[in-house]
């Protein structure tokens, strides 16, 4: 009933803006570009893109972070091709957004452009994954 009440406002205002395709590949990617011109993703999800909210936050030669949500209702294995970092000694870590409660941390080596990690997601926990140089 609710959306009858709604619908004849809205049809007012006009159409709802168009959603950007961009945006959205920026958010999952680190890329501040557009996909077409130079991709330069910062990560690669190599996980399945079903019950999964991912949101690259920094992207740099020396820092990594990203917010991660997990639809499901159990533990999800995830892996990572990241691009970006230069090589050198970094620290991962993985922990609950809310209260900062670290999940797993330890010690990534970078030795070329595509260094992986691999990690696990808890269901429906806000979490951020953070790589920082040591």
């Amino acid at each position: 009933m609710q959306f009858t009440s709604i619908y004849p406002q809205r049809a007012a205002k006009g159409a709802p803006p168009q959603p950007a395709p961009e945006i959205l590949y920026s958010c999952a990617t680190g890329d501040p570009g557009s996909p077409l011109v130079f991709p330069l993703n910062a990560v690669r999800w190599l996980t399945p893109p079903r019950q999964i909210a991912a949101l690259v936050t920094h992207s740099s030669h020396d820092r990594f972070s990203a917010e991660l949500f997990h639809f499901g209702k159990e533990t999800r294995p995830m892996e990572a091709e990241l691009s970006l970092l230069k090589p050198g000694s970094y620290t991962f870590m993985v922990r609950q957004k809310d209260g900062g409660k670290v999940l797993a941390t330890r010690a990534l080596p970078v030795v070329g452009t595509r260094t992986r990690v691999v990690f696990s997601l808890p269901p429906r926990v806000p979490c951020e994954v953070m790589i920082t140089r040591r």
